[in-house]
């Protein structure tokens, strides 16, 4: 147990949780193993081992938790070594300035770890540097049995924020933000303004120093996104003013700085009411039940375990918030309101416990270590007297099928369950399901798959029950040939109840004749089995052996051959017949299938022929429309046309024949100085393109495109010249 204490001293000094039990049981939650304790209990920066830290650590405050506190500017020749031997006497509070510097200087960036001491080597310094220290030094104060429990109360540096916890530095252009944080246990609030440039972590500093609360515990709801601790407020896309509550995640503590004497102001003595919805899935039930905030997680399973009679060490939960402990108060868990559901479910039995703990005893063997681990196993998987307590029965043998049994398909069960733990392994098959499944599956199958369906029915009123069932019905052979050629469904008929159920279900399937059958049978008669066929789509009775006249296997086993042989006769022709009522609706079939093809086929044709006339309607259309919008655009060309010049016109004039593709020409008088645009609009409003023609010169043979649309004729054509227009 050595290992075990180190474990709890390191747990107690990396956590801060004096409460010896509370720390046992993070431990014991965790299997004793510190890291996984540590990361439950504590953010991951503030796992650092009492092995791996050059100066101790305040006991009751978290390290590197008090990022963003202010900085001091001190020589290294003035700094003294600080030491704290008992965290009951040593108080936080501000530092004096320094004489030598001024004012105490502002830092924004986080600390990488905040110390209760600072250890100044001067060989490594020189009086020209400043040093970085905590903002805390300690004092001392007398001891009295009041203060000697008592919290040590955290304060902040003067300088910390600009006027205290409601105001904080701002910098040039920064817009401020104001926190209205209220403590949803006790209604106290706090309300802060901070710059956007400050961190969530500068806002849970301020917290813990009003509420003694450390800022691992610290849950906050109001958030638009959920932030971490580094995040800077002004990335978070908060308003100007925000309204934030404020939960604990971790055991209740005095908000008052006085430790826990004043109950009024202590987050485990609330009087809130939790409604908490429990979802049993074990017995399928759901409970409503009212807690005050002071019941802890605890108590609530103990509560649960008399209700459920699960002890709480097999109970399984759902459903609580995260980092929820049982020794936490429910006002302390975050839980929802006005209603909190939780699901609840039982691990494992008592006895398998105690089996399974029976065979690791066994396992270990003798000798001393062998007892220290048995006490271990002991303490871990605590047993009740009851586990080891084992009556001899001697009550009589159950029937095979309870009384009152609820339904045929539960009595066929139990049936086949209590069967086999009678008369051992080697037994038929029996069918589990209602009476009316089991003439389904034996009788309306196909002819070729069809089989017979034998009902046992059972009497333990009968002397020769036990003796046929043991040597008879459970023969390897009967069993085989049961299995092979039968659907055999079982029932017990010792119990009244039971044996009008079987009637009820037998005037459902079989009808008068079948109930008549039933209610003929003699108790000395029993067992029976009755044999059921189906034949020409009538199902009924074909057989009924009664155990009288099945006194051997031989006798059963004739018995069941020639029932199966003559029903094999007929089921040849069932067989025969749907044969041919299947060959002649596949013959239908197929001709159904080929007139839907041709259907089909014929739909596919006109679809195709209806689609093409639209796509030839559509396609003219087009063609249609363009003719009518290039005729638009020639009428309009034309209109703009200046007119061709008369004989009586003195000005530079030329008179050019144009050759068509057909061998057609036309003419036209044009001034010297008209430009190639009037001549291409010219041949356009003749329908004749620039886009799908070209305009050709004789001599020299060139083409009009190649030239500015700006150039006028003189120089390209002569008084009396040719243009030639051909297709591109």
């Amino acid at each position: 147990m050595s290992s075990r204490d180190e474990i709890l001293t390191d747990f107690q000094a990396c956590t801060g949780i004096d409460d010896v039990e509370v720390a046992i049981l993070h431990l014991t939650e965790n299997n004793w193993d510190l890291l996984s304790a540590v990361n439950k209990v504590l953010p991951q920066d503030t796992q650092t081992l009492p092995s791996e830290r050059s100066f101790p650590v305040f006991p009751s405050v978290p390290v590197n938790r008090f990022r963003g506190f202010l900085d001091m500017d001190h020589d290294s020749s003035g700094l003294d070594t600080i030491d704290i031997d008992e965290a009951d006497d040593a108080v936080l509070v501000p530092p004096p300035r320094n004489p030598s510097n001024g004012v105490i200087r502002h830092s924004s960036q986080a600390s990488s770890a905040t110390t209760t001491s600072v250890k100044q080597n001067s060989s490594s310094s020189t009086s020209s540097k400043t040093a970085e220290t905590p903002f805390f030094v300690k004092e001392e104060k007398p001891r009295s049995s009041s203060s000697s429990n008592s919290r040590a109360k955290v304060t902040l540096s003067s300088d910390f924020m600009k006027s205290g916890p409601s105001g904080s530095k701002k910098g040039a252009g920064s817009r401020e933000i104001t926190f209205n944080v209220r403590l949803d246990t006790t209604g106290a609030a706090l309300t802060a303004k901070l710059a956007e440039c400050e961190t969530v972590d500068t806002l849970k500093t301020l917290i813990h120093a009003q509420f003694e609360i450390p800022p691992c515990q610290q849950k906050l709801k109001g958030w638009p996104k959920c932030p971490s601790d580094g995040a800077k407020l002004g990335s978070l896309g908060l308003p100007d003013e925000i309204n934030l509550s404020l939960f604990t995640n971790g055991p209740a503590m005095d908000f008052t700085g006085a430790g826990t004497s004043s109950s009024s102001n202590s987050v485990g003595k609330t009087e809130d009411k939790y409604s908490l919805v429990i979802n049993d899935e074990t017995k399928n039930e759901t409970l409503a039940i009212d807690f005050p905030g002071s019941t802890t997680v605890r108590s609530v399973k103990e509560d649960m375990s008399h209700v459920s009679d699960t002890p709480v060490r097999f109970q399984v939960w759902t459903g609580w918030p995260t980092g929820t402990t049982d020794t936490m108060t429910l006002s302390a868990c975050g839980l929802d309101k006005p209603r909190h559901t939780l699901s609840f479910r039982k691990q494992v039995s008592a006895a398998s416990s105690s089996a399974d703990l029976s065979k690791r005893m066994m396992e270990l063997g003798d000798g001393s270590e062998t007892s220290s681990d048995v006490e271990d196993l002991t303490e871990s998987y605590p047993l009740e007297e009851d586990f080891y307590s084992q009556e001899v029965s001697t009550t009589p043998q159950r029937f095979l099928i309870p009384d009152n049994a609820p339904d045929e398909a539960v009595g066929s069960i139990q049936f086949a369950d209590n069967f086999f733990a009678r008369y051992g392994s080697c037994h038929p098959m029996f069918f589990h399901g209602t009476l009316e499944d089991a003439v389904k599956e034996a009788c309306f199958q196909p002819a070729k798959n069809r089989k017979l369906l034998a009902i046992y029915l059972h009497h333990d009123g009968s002397v020769v029950s036990n003796v046929f069932c043991q040597h008879i019905l459970c023969n390897e052979s009967v069993v085989s040939y049961l299995t092979g050629n039968y659907v055999i469904w079982g029932w017990d008929v010792t119990n009244e109840s039971n044996r009008q159920l079987l009637l009820a279900a037998a005037n459902k399937n079989f009808g008068a004749p079948g109930v008549s059958a039933i209610r003929s049978i003699e108790r000395e008669r029993y067992p029976v089995i009755i044999v059921v066929s189906r034949v020409r789509a009538t199902t009924e009775i074909s057989n009924v052996i009664y155990s009288p006249n099945a006194a051997t296997v031989d006798e059963l086993m004739g018995n069941l051959m020639n029932t199966s042989e003559m029903y094999q006769t007929q089921r040849q022709t069932d067989i025969r017949d749907e044969d041919e009522r299947e060959a002649r609706e596949r013959v239908k079939r197929e001709q159904d299938e080929a007139y839907e093809l041709s259907l089909i086929a014929d739909r596919a044709k006109d679809e195709a022929k209806r689609a093409m006339e639209e796509q030839k309607l559509t396609e003219e259309m087009k063609v249609q429309e363009a003719a009518e919008q290039a005729k638009m655009l020639r009428d309009q060309i034309a209109t703009t046309l200046p007119p061709e010049p008369d004989t009586s016109c003195t000005d530079p004039v030329c008179s050019l024949k144009c050759r068509l593709p057909g061998g057609k020409i036309i003419s036209r008088r044009f001034l010297q100085s008209t430009t190639l645009n009037v001549l291409f609009d010219f041949l356009f409003t003749q329908g004749f393109s620039p886009d799908e023609y070209r305009f050709l010169t004789t001599y020299p043979k060139r083409d009009l495109a190649d030239l500015v649309a700006t150039t006028t004729m003189n120089g390209i054509f002569s008084p009396q010249d040719t243009l030639i227009v051909e297709l591109r």
